[in-house]
């Protein structure tokens, strides 16, 4: 997955691209490949989903 940008690129002023992978979301330059990692984008509540499922976890170990 990928989409242009209306940001230049810092170095040669070319065309950024954004895209993700494992590592996480960020822009790369079209004709000089300069790489701008960005930060967290959205955060899913992964502490609200994994909360109860450690604590059943928890309660069926102590059964």
């Amino acid at each position: 997955m990928g989409t242009f940008t209306k940001h230049r690129c810092p170095r040669c002023g070319g065309n950024m691209f954004l895209y993700n992978d494992y590592d996480g979301w960020y822009e790369q330059c079209l004709q000089c490949s300069f790489i701008n990692y960005l930060d967290v984008i959205y955060q899913n509540n992964k502490e609200k989903v994994d909360s109860p499922q450690s604590s059943e976890i928890h309660q069926a170990a102590a059964s």
